[in-house]
């Protein structure tokens, strides 16, 4: 008898539960509305909720979403998800290029600016004697800015024991010229210049002025650089399948159920985006390489004099910098 009763309860309850499941969902006019307005009005409205057993994405209850309706949706989530990290990352990215390509041009213009002035000091001081020998300091200046645009330690040291090298032989000519100098006399000059030191300290002071400057400089464009970098990577990574259907759940499920206007709270945003950039562990060592370039960086801004860290403009920022840039490299006491 307790048997029949329970039986009796159960099928008079069901109706009532299945009832009060589609009354969650009370209509499904307004999402046909917000549907329309988003362009699917190609796909036939569904005025009162349905039964949700065909959905995929969305939870599998009553619903205002047909299965394409769903697919379309799950496809503008991809597309919304792209554009909200693009319009994020956008101004940074511009913001770094922009950065890197100013200093860029700075650097290298002030390296034009030191060889014209040296040139134009030279050519007053020596006239014909440095005429016939300039190209010796524009090949000098040429290995420079091939070091600042990324080449190797060992050109630049290289570079400066050819320019001193070749300095020495040039200078012995024209002390010595009723003598005939033997390439082998030459040889033997050079092997012997770093103990007899022709050119006093000079060499050396110049090669850690000339090495501390451009690393600086080089570290600063490089840094940049790698920052921009990762901020691409990030853009043209594509999120994982989990993902994506998580922003189809948190941003079209809800309008799905009948609820427009209903926007996800702080805390589901987070939780979902952090799964969406879970995937991007493999740029640890270049972000890693950023944040060792972030702890360079004051370091490097706090070497310099106070004067120009208080430069109240770019301009005379960049006039002060160039003249400690210009007295470091030719003042060598």
């Amino acid at each position: 008898m307790l048997g029949y009763r329970l039986v009796l309860l159960f099928l008079t309850a069901v109706p009532e539960i299945l009832n009060a499941r589609a009354n969650e969902v009370r209509s499904c006019v307004d999402a046909a509305r917000e549907l329309r307005d988003r362009g699917l009005s190609d796909i036939p409205e569904v005025r009162t909720p349905i039964s949700g057993e065909h959905l995929r994405i969305c939870p599998q209850e009553y619903t205002c979403c047909p299965s394409e309706t769903e697919q379309r949706l799950s496809e503008e989530s991809v597309r919304d998800l792209a554009r909200i990290v693009n319009e994020t990352v956008g101004y940074p990215t511009g913001v770094l290029t922009k950065a890197r390509k100013r200093f860029q041009e700075f650097f290298l213009a002030l390296l034009d600016s030191s060889e014209n002035s040296l040139s134009a000091m030279f050519a007053l001081s020596y006239r014909h004697l440095y005429s016939q020998n300039a190209a010796l300091f524009s090949t000098l200046f040429s290995e420079l800015r091939a070091y600042y645009m990324g080449g190797g330690a060992s050109r630049l040291a290289e570079a400066l024991s050819e320019f001193w090298a070749a300095l020495l032989e040039r200078t012995l000519r024209l002390l010595l010229p009723h003598y005939e100098l033997s390439a082998d006399y030459m040889e033997c000059a050079g092997r012997r210049a770093e103990e007899l030191r022709p050119f006093g300290d000079i060499p050396r002071r110049l090669r850690i002025q000339v090495t501390r400057a451009l690393g600086a400089a080089r570290t600063l464009v490089q840094g940049l650089a790698t920052a921009s970098d990762i901020i691409i990577r990030a853009t043209k990574t594509v999120p994982p399948p989990d993902c994506l259907r998580a922003a189809m759940r948190m941003w079209y499920c809800p309008l799905c159920r009948g609820h427009t206007g209903l926007l996800p709270c702080h805390g589901l945003c987070l939780n979902v985006m952090k799964g969406c950039l879970a995937h991007q562990a493999d740029m640890d060592a270049d972000w890693n390489s950023l944040i060792d370039f972030s702890r360079i960086s004051p370091i490097l801004w706090n070497s310099l004099p106070q004067h120009i860290r208080l430069s109240t403009t770019f301009g005379s920022l960049r006039r002060n910098l160039k003249t400690h840039l210009f007295r470091k490299a030719y003042s060598l006491h």
